[in-house]
């Protein structure tokens, strides 16, 4: 989901705006991560790579969050 997604479903549903992130918006930059569709093999693995640096910064605040 990109960040203009996630906009667009706080607007339609403003009482769930505490339920839905963006994946990058866990990252240290708030950023979307790039569609690969239509891509090269390479876009495919820029892609993974960042969904998976993402992911580990994901993981590492849920993991700051259940220490305190």
């Amino acid at each position: 989901m990109t960040q203009a997604q996630d906009e667009a479903l706080n607007r339609l549903f403003p009482l769930h705006v505490d339920k839905t992130r963006s994946l990058g918006a866990w990252g240290d930059q708030q950023k979307d991560v790039i569609d690969p569709w239509g891509g090269s093999h390479e876009v495919y693995r820029q892609t993974a790579y960042e969904i998976g640096q993402l992911l580990s910064q994901l993981k590492g605040h849920l993991r700051e969050r259940s220490d305190h």
